[in-house]
């Protein structure tokens, strides 16, 4: 047999596979030539041989052909699998030994004996099979000699039998055959294996050649070369889709002294460690290069639509650059500290061709350098001047998170009387002298959700949305809202553990789950539906609500609605502030009551500004009202007042 299982060296498993391929691949030319002979000899055969005999050799030889060929046809599905290949070549080779034996049992069992012309005719056919069976099997010698062997071997015993000077002149012929053929298949094995090898070694030296032409040889990343062939097909798809790109100009801050200090050898395997780590942050997403010394550059395909969003983008990923390869890194035995420089371009506004491109991030990256290391630097000003408001904003972010200058406000939600039935929690983040607001939520919460404050935010939300709730049933007794909405943040609502640790910290504050409702956006449903459902499920069956904020803007479908503990919908303000006065809002607001109506869920109107407004959705029967007409957010105090004084009017 082949060998398929003994040990081979990477190159020698390559020819080997190879000549996997040509073995297996013959098949179908020779079962061809199986079928074709077989039934020729059957023809002449089926006077002089026993009909039964015929009949069953023919079958066997049917059949294992259409074995054969369902095998082939199942290797080649499986073609670039070296492993079900092997498999294949297996059975292939058991299928041509079993068709040698039954050739070899025509000679035996089928054997024309009064009839010298259809002795010779099966002679012929035999010899035919055994050349086919050189020209085809010979990749794997022992194969292809067990063939000719079972195949011609009972050919010359037959003929030795017959006690006549042909049969025995036949016989003779037939063993000096049988070593020609061997002696053939032996040179045509190794005339197969030369040329493997030869294919093989030049397909090597190409490979060698272009992997020196186009990569590094240091880090195996593309070199400059490979880049700007990459970059230049970019620039040429952005200019047609209108997208933004970016270019990520990175530099190792004093690398040369970390070069000059642990020697040449533990230089070259830090710049590795930093390519394998910059390659493990970016996958394979993204073009990493290394030009030179300590440059590597990142191609960011694709940002975004427009300028400030993918400048934006270049830099969160800049940054989270920065924060993995300031983690130690061992050299000779010991952790080095490194930061990195980074210089951004975009594309296609910051150059028109590669080279351009190039420059003009080495220039943002020596102004990083300039401005004292371990940052980031775009190449045009106002990139430079937004990128630094954000950064700037986001620090501030994470100090009021950190010293508790952030509030929570809450906005009354009422029936069309304008008593409060409950109130929407709203974070706001008023500047420390009293004056007006430092950032709108609109600003800052997606900032907290591009660089991971979100999850920080939103437990500081749930934690004093707890507190005041305590607080409203201390203070309002009878006429505290029936429930606190919060506003859940897609990116929080995805953590894994985000249902278990509510419900965890419900449970130890002893909170009434079903005074908090929930606010999710439908950009939640239809993101993981499945886990969506099973988060809402859990949290519903311990008494939180849930309802769809902003409901007409995203991408809900009725089955999601159907299939959700939802309580409520939100008709979102963008729809409610022209229904007076716009048909097509009004349809829309009509539609969305009725809707959820039907589907046995409450409607809250947001927005609702003016009396108009009120009474259009009094007329179709909405069931709540958040809006400044009846009242603007107010701090925990003022709602505190507005509910005692409530009271006090009632009674």
């Amino acid at each position: 047999m082949s060998g398929a299982n003994t040990v081979m060296s990477a190159d020698a498993r390559v020819i080997f596979d190879r000549r996997a391929e040509l073995f297996v691949g013959a098949a179908p030319v020779a079962l061809l030539a199986v079928m074709i002979n077989a039934c020729v000899l059957a023809w002449f055969l089926h006077r002089s041989a026993p009909t039964g005999r015929l009949v069953l050799w023919l079958g066997a030889v049917t059949l294992l052909s259409v074995t054969r060929l369902w095998d082939y046809r199942a290797a080649r599905r499986h073609w670039h699998s070296a492993l079900h290949l092997r498999r294949h070549l297996r059975r292939a080779e058991l299928g041509v030994l079993v068709s040698g034996a039954l050739w070899g049992a025509a000679s035996l069992f089928l054997f024309p004996v009064d009839n010298v012309a259809h002795q010779a005719l099966l002679t012929v056919i035999l010899a035919g099979l055994s050349a086919g069976c050189v020209n085809t099997f010979s990749v794997f010698l022992p194969v292809c000699w067990a063939f000719l062997t079972l195949t011609l071997v009972p050919l010359c015993v037959q003929m030795l039998l017959q006690e006549t000077e042909a049969g025995y002149a036949i016989a003779l012929l037939t063993v000096l055959y049988l070593a020609l053929m061997l002696t053939i298949a032996r040179r045509y094995q190794r005339t197969v294996l030369n040329s493997l090898n030869l294919a093989y070694a030049r397909e090597r030296a190409e490979a060698t050649i272009v992997q020196q032409a186009y990569y590094d040889p240091l880090t195996g990343l593309p070199n400059r070369r490979l880049l700007c062939d990459r970059l230049q097909l970019d620039l040429a798809r952005h200019a047609q889709s209108g997208r933004v790109g970016g270019l990520l100009f990175l530099d190792i801050d004093r690398f040369q002294l970390i070069n000059n200090t642990f020697g040449h050898d533990a230089g070259n395997a830090l710049l590795r460690a930093v390519a394998a780590r910059i390659s493990d942050l970016l996958g394979g997403a993204h073009t990493i290069a290394r030009l030179d010394g300590d440059h590597f550059v990142i191609v960011l395909t694709e940002l975004a639509d427009a300028t400030q969003p993918a400048a934006n983008r270049a830099r969160q990923w800049a940054e989270n650059l920065r924060r993995v390869l300031a983690m130690p890194l061992e050299v000779q035995g010991q952790d080095v500290q490194l930061s990195i420089s980074v210089g951004i371009a975009l594309y296609p506004g910051d150059g028109d061709s590669p080279e351009e491109l190039l420059r003009a991030a080495e220039a943002a990256l020596t102004q990083a350098k300039t401005a004292g290391r371990d940052c980031t630097r775009f190449y045009l000003p106002q990139m430079q001047a937004a990128a630094k408001a954000r950064m700037d904003l986001e620090g501030a972010l994470r100090r009021a998170l950190r010293d508790g200058e952030l509030a929570l406000h809450y906005q009354p939600q009422c029936d069309r009387h304008g008593h409060i039935l409950s109130a929407e929690a709203l974070i706001r983040w008023p500047r420390p002298d009293g004056g007006d607001v430092v950032a709108s939520p609109s600003v800052f919460v997606p900032l907290a959700e591009d660089s991971g404050l979100i999850h920080e935010l939103g437990e500081w939300v749930i934690t004093e949305a707890i507190r005041d709730i305590r607080t409203l049933e201390k203070e309002t007794g009878p006429q505290r809202p029936e429930r606190i909405a919060l506003n859940v943040s897609p990116v929080q609502f995805r953590q894994v553990d985000f249902a278990g640790t509510l419900a965890a910290r419900l449970l130890a504050e002893r909170l009434d789950p079903r005074r908090l409702e929930l606010e999710i956006t439908e950009h939640v449903l239809v993101a993981d539906f499945q886990d969506t459902a099973r988060k809402m499920t859990r949290l519903r069956d311990l008494g939180v609500h849930f309802s769809v904020d902003d409901f007409g803007t995203g991408y809900s479908s009725l089955s999601y609605l159907k299939r959700l503990p939802l309580d409520a919908l939100k008709i979102d303000r963008s729809f409610v502030r022209d229904v007076a006065v716009n048909r097509s809002d009004a349809t829309i607001v009509e539609t969305i009551i009725d809707m959820a109506h039907r589907l046995g869920l409450r409607v809250v109107a947001e927005g609702v500004d003016k009396p108009e407004i009120k009474t259009f959705l009094e007329q179709r029967g909405c069931d709540r009202y958040q809006g400044f007409l009846f009242y603007e957010p107010m701090p925990l105090g003022a709602l505190i007042a507005t509910l005692q004084q409530q009271g006090r009017a009632a009674g």
